[in-house]
């Protein structure tokens, strides 16, 4: 896929982090590793900031959860990945830095952020519109310390 285009990132949240990027969004229902996963709740779900350090670099989003999608929060602040935040909020990290700079993830994206579950109990994935991103924190989510996860998208 051509990541410039890509414009919806898909994380899943299980032990360890997959992600896999989408071209376009909203999404009706996924597929990945041969379990389907079905949305939850509205397709805003709260607003998120992606986490970036002071040159810009992309290091993660940070999640912030409505009362319908709190689960996301505690089933996943244990993740050697994420850290739990003060305002019903979860921080996702995609590198093992995570010193961001507040001035530079501020963002409070409102865009798309539609939380899935998988029949089978196979865990929580979150869909964030890219659209913000730049095209070169677009390419750093190629590859990285996490698991490409191989996905089919259904769009509605």
């Amino acid at each position: 896929m051509n990541m410039t285009r890509a414009r919806c990132l898909i994380v899943a949240l299980r032990p360890k982090l997959g992600l896999a990027l989408a071209e376009s969004w909203p999404v009706a229902d996924l597929l990945i590793d041969g379990h389907l996963y079905r949305p939850v709740g509205p397709q805003w779900s709260g607003f998120y900031d992606w986490l970036r350090d002071g040159s810009g670099a992309l290091l993660g989003v940070r999640y912030n959860a409505t009362d319908e999608t709190r689960f996301v929060l505690d089933q996943s602040r244990t993740l050697d990945y994420t850290e739990a935040g003060n305002y019903d909020d979860l921080a996702i990290f995609f590198s093992p830095k995570r010193a961001f700079d507040p001035a530079q993830s501020a963002d409070q994206d409102f865009l798309y952020d539609q939380v899935f579950v998988s029949d089978a109990g196979r865990g929580i994935v979150i869909c964030f519109a890219t659209d913000n991103l730049t095209d070169s924190q677009l390419e750093t989510l190629a590859s990285g310390p996490w698991e490409n996860l191989r996905c089919s998208v259904s769009h509605p």
